[in-house]
């Protein structure tokens, strides 16, 4: 009736859309996209990084979140004070890169069965926001080396100017133990220190396509590019969250030189995305984690 009445009006019935995809399994890959293309052994098989000890020196970590329950996970903090931050973003950034090297449950953990060390050396402030110092920074190098147990790569996952200080107390420490550094956030030719310095391992970060992730920075120094986009780890509550930057990418590369082998096999092996062979944005490549045993 409605047709014979209004011959020019367009009626149809109103259609249900649905998804084309099953939305439990697709946000399943979507939050461990980063693993898969390193080549991290699925779940299931056995843990990975029994008797590696790793450390980190980041922002503060609640070891009581339930993702950490079956983590050998110690947190302390060095700054003097216990650090409340005030704000999510100040909170979030410690507890996102313990949860991705040893996340037990809501993060595929890199190397769920190591033992890491959280070392806290950041504080906030009204105008910078979450920071560290070189006092912080230097107080926590020197607490590496009075860990109860010997640490084999540290994870140092921000970026500033640089120090003399710093770059000696590196250099005294870097034959106990290994340092990878996130390269930089600012979209530039140039690297930040630590990851700067000689000797510290400089993680780029690229996206889901494999190029280099607009913000990353890259050039000479840079050693490998590790995924740095929509990485999927959990807040101080325990919450997941996507976050992403060259501070997600340098954990990759931390699980990968913990486990057997070295950094020049890490650079032979790492996946070439860039021009033929070494490149000023990809430097040897995306790396790929080696076979756990």
């Amino acid at each position: 009736r409605l047709r014979q009445q209004f011959p020019d009006w367009q009626q149809e019935l109103n259609l249900r859309y649905l998804p084309s995809s099953e939305p439990d399994e697709s946000e399943a890959q979507l939050r461990s996209w980063g693993q898969r293309v390193i080549g991290q052994a699925p779940s299931g098989s056995a843990p990975c990084g029994v008797g590696v000890v790793l450390a980190m020196l980041d922002g503060p970590v609640n070891p009581e979140l339930a993702e950490f329950a079956g983590a050998a996970l110690i947190y302390q903090e060095l700054v003097g004070e216990p650090f409340a931050p005030s704000s999510p973003a100040a909170a979030r950034h410690g507890n996102g890169i313990a949860a991705l090297l040893v996340g037990q449950q809501q993060v595929p953990g890199l190397l769920p069965a190591a033992s890491l060390y959280a070392l806290g050396v950041f504080g906030e402030d009204a105008e910078v926001g979450l920071h560290t110092r070189t006092d912080w920074l230097l107080s926590g190098l020197d607490h590496l080396l009075a860990l109860p147990a010997k640490v084999q790569v540290v994870n140092l996952s921000f970026g500033g100017g640089y120090s003399r200080l710093l770059e000696s107390s590196f250099q005294r420490l870097q034959s106990h133990m290994q340092f990878v550094a996130a390269a930089g956030n600012d979209g530039m030719d140039g690297l930040r220190y630590p990851a700067a310095y000689p000797g510290i391992v400089a993680v780029g970060a690229v996206d889901a396509r494999l190029r280099r992730l607009r913000q990353s920075n890259y050039g000479v120094g840079l050693s490998l590019v590790a995924p740095g986009e929509d990485i999927w780890t959990l807040d101080e509550r325990g919450e997941g969250y996507f976050a992403g930057g060259t501070s997600l990418a340098a954990p990759f590369v931390s699980a990968a030189l913990a486990l057997p082998g070295s950094l020049e096999q890490l650079r032979k092996q790492a996946r070439d995305i860039g021009p033929p062979g070494s490149d000023a944005e990809y430097a040897a490549g995306l790396v790929q984690m080696p076979e756990c045993y």
